[in-house]
């Protein structure tokens, strides 16, 4: 079993939790920025090719106390490197430090890098090469609390990256924060699902990914996992054909994402074709103030602008109004949702909602906004 922590955005440590305790994750503990667990070969695998709502998948590699800034060194030089890759694999080291002893994260990387590269000396192999941009290996240090934990990365490119978006709207989302808004918002993913401001339209591709159990992974081929000398290529393989066979062919209910850009639905058109799920989406370029959906029954999630990207104040104060309109006489009977980096502008909506939770856009603090209407 290994020691494993699956890194996400702040404000979604409890929906990852949840989302590996479905792929059989046993006793996951919530912790800052992330979830720790123990797990085997394959759940680093099926993990990695499955996890929306995760970032990156780290493996303890080694943890130590800090007294002095020496033990990293004399720690890490130690450590069976060969176990974990060769001197043939480019690797590279990034490092985190806070309340401790040593003070410096350049010079952390540096200590770790030498101790690396010295092991390999010691044993008569030749010394692999740092490559800060494209390393086969990457190693993540975090000392806090006079404390090291040091962790291989088994996913390099992070999880978010799913491959199907080549250009991104000006004010886009990661694909995984809107698949763990979409988890927040309850959405049982057989109903009407929603989005009049759809940008690159990348809530309504991970909501058709979840309906038709496509594993968010299933485009890629460069996990960190697959650089390293314990790769097993017949596991990996079959969890991918499981991935491919467990795929649904049809939804019975409808996918519909507006914008009043046309570029934006070019946009969104090809990053769903690109997914796999363009067939299953309707995409329609108009105002969101002409929005229709014609249904007391589903889910409608957005991300209007907001100021901080685009827009101006007196702009979106009626764009937010106007949006509050279109729920309260188009929507009864719907749950509707507004992810907003601008709390003020929530009061331009008019309407009473019943849940607000906190979320960060990267460093924004945003929250996602719930409307029950009735």
């Amino acid at each position: 079993m290994y020691e494993l922590f699956l890194t996400c955005a702040k404000g979604l440590e409890q929906v990852s939790a949840d989302e590996l305790a479905n792929l059989g994750v046993s006793n996951p503990k919530i912790e800052t920025g992330g979830v720790s667990f123990k797990g085997e070969l394959a759940d680093i695998y099926r993990i990695n090719l499955w996890s929306r709502v995760g970032i990156r998948l780290l493996q303890n590699v080694f943890e130590f106390p800090i007294r002095h800034s020496d033990d990293i060194y004399h720690n890490l030089s130690d450590v069976s490197w060969k176990k974990y890759f060769d001197n043939k694999s480019t690797f590279a080291v990034s490092s985190f430090v806070r309340d401790s002893v040593v003070k410096n994260s350049s010079y952390t990387s540096l200590v770790v890098k030498d101790a690396i590269v010295d092991y390999f000396r010691k044993h008569s192999f030749k010394r692999p090469s740092v490559d800060k941009k494209e390393a086969d290996i990457r190693l993540n240090v975090y000392i806090t609390n006079n404390y090291c934990k040091v962790y291989i990365d088994s996913t390099v490119t992070p999880l978010y990256k799913r491959g199907y978006r080549q250009e991104l709207h000006e004010a886009s989302l990661n694909e995984a924060l809107a698949a763990g808004i979409i988890y927040l918002s309850g959405w049982d993913k057989s109903s009407n699902f929603f989005d009049p401001l759809c940008g690159s339209g990348t809530f309504a591709v991970e909501a058709a990914l979840m309906a038709l159990n496509i594993a968010p992974g299933i485009q890629r081929n460069n996990f960190g996992f697959m650089k390293w000398n314990n790769f097993d290529k017949q596991l990996w393989n079959q969890i991918l054909k499981d991935a491919n066979d467990s795929i649904k062919s049809s939804l019975n209910f409808r996918i519909l994402a507006s914008d009043i850009d046309g570029k934006a639905i070019q946009l969104a058109s090809g990053n769903a074709a690109r997914s796999r799920v363009g067939k299953h989406i309707q995409f329609q370029m108009r105002k969101f103030q002409l929005f229709r959906p014609n249904t007391k029954v589903g889910t409608i999630i957005c991300n209007p602008p907001y100021g901080i990207r685009i827009g101006q104040d007196t702009e979106l104060e009626l764009l937010h109004k106007q949006l509050g309109d279109m729920f309260k006489n188009f929507a009864k009977g719907m749950n509707a949702f507004i992810f907003t980096g601008n709390l003020e502008l929530l009061k331009s909506v008019g309407l009473k909602s019943t849940i607000k939770i906190p979320l960060y856009n990267g460093r924004i603090d945003s929250r996602l906004v719930k409307y029950e209407m009735y």
